[in-house]
């Protein structure tokens, strides 16, 4: 579905960049594996995601065990995650989505989405994700949320190691994404919220992160607004966080964490950012800020990041981005805008010269930062 007008939201930041060391986000405590005897991997406690019970009730008594007990995988094939709701409940479960997710070198994972009415409580949407090739089938995620999943996607798969990320969003708590990974010695997850409270601890006191976390997993990325103690619930005002993530063997790593704080009207801004948003949730932004051209005698705009996630690219989404960066620039009488681009990326190289851009062959990026530029200014 294309976008009317993806464009809705103009954000001043100012320049509170910050680089941190990278940061280790292990996988929580209830994602922690022991082995047992049997050499299967199981979590030793799990966050509350037990919402419709197996007795049908709502928020009954029942744990993360029960529900995945109450899963039943003896003698499953594949078309029965389409054929029937594997959660064996008292509730109404009918099945909504289901498929598989293909490995490169290992078998593939099923999965159903289910919608499960409780007898004395609200809608609630569960995932069923398993091996059922080999042995022993295994559940791997039983979870529900009162809100909805999203198709779960392998965003990498190989060199020794897989990541599934699994979309949701729960009414109550915002984002309930959950990222699945494995470098073949058993399974660990993460949750949104877990790393949403680990980007906390890196922001300065009195910030925090705001919903929604856009993740870009394919990308090793994700972003997200901040809120300042004192805002209103309507509002994130603090400005905005990216982060940049990598997979380790039983872990996903924050390599770079940036912050851009949102500054009063009538102070410097040393950059500006414009946000695309879908249904209220931001799906892209610009990060812009000006520069000056002695050839010319007229200042332009430099566009150091236009980002959309995946899933909402093909919309048209980035062109309103780069049309709206295009005015902005017209309206400040700039006589430029530019930015850079890898060399190695032909599709964007094709985007970009379809809007009329032209590469400046011959041009070497150069940067002085860190040590180096603190020596540089010390000489």
């Amino acid at each position: 579905m294309m976008m009317r007008n993806p464009i809705t939201t103009i954000a001043r930041l100012a320049a509170a960049l910050a680089v941190t060391p990278a940061v280790t986000l292990a996988a929580p405590a209830w994602a922690q594996t022991d082995v047992l005897e049997d050499g299967v991997d199981v979590a030793e406690e799990f966050p509350n995601y037990t919402l419709a019970c197996p007795d049908g009730g709502y928020e009954t008594g029942c744990d993360a065990f029960d529900v995945e007990n109450a899963i039943a995988l003896e003698g499953v094939d594949a078309s029965a995650f389409a054929d029937r709701c594997l959660y064996a409940t008292e509730a109404d479960c009918s099945v909504i989505a289901n498929g598989q997710v293909n490995r490169a070198d290992a078998a593939p994972l099923h999965w159903q989405i289910l919608g499960l009415q409780p007898s004395d409580g609200p809608y609630i949407e569960m995932i069923v994700l398993a091996e059922i090739e080999g042995p022993l089938a295994n559940v791997l995620l039983s979870q529900q949320v009162e809100g909805y999943f999203d198709p779960p996607v392998a965003v990498r798969d190989g060199d020794g190691r897989f990541l599934l990320h699994v979309p949701a969003r729960n009414r109550r708590l915002g984002n309930a994404d959950i990222m699945l990974y494995t470098s073949g010695m058993g399974w660990n997850w993460s949750s949104a919220q877990q790393i949403r409270a680990d980007i906390d601890a890196l922001l300065p006191k009195g910030f925090q992160t705001d919903n929604p976390i856009v993740f870009n997993l394919r990308e090793n990325f994700a972003f997200a607004p901040v809120r300042r103690d004192d805002d209103a619930a309507c509002c994130a005002t603090g400005g905005l966080v990216s982060v940049e993530f990598e997979q380790e063997d039983n872990a996903l790593t924050v390599i770079r964490v940036g912050f851009l704080e949102m500054q009063p009207v009538g102070e410097r801004r040393y950059a500006e950012v414009i946000l695309a948003e879908e249904e209220a949730q931001v799906v892209g932004f610009a990060l812009f800020f000006h520069n000056y051209s002695t050839f010319f005698g007229s200042p332009g705009i430099y566009l150091e990041d236009l980002c959309v996630i995946e899933e909402f690219r093909g919309r048209g989404i980035g062109e309103a981005l780069l049309k709206e960066l295009a005015k902005i620039s017209m309206e400040r009488e700039c006589s430029h805008l530019e930015w850079c681009v890898l060399d190695w990326n032909e599709g964007a190289i094709r985007f970009y010269e379809s809007h009329g851009a032209e590469l400046k062959h011959g041009w070497v990026p150069v940067r002085v930062s860190g040590d180096e530029l603190k020596k540089l200014a010390s000489d």
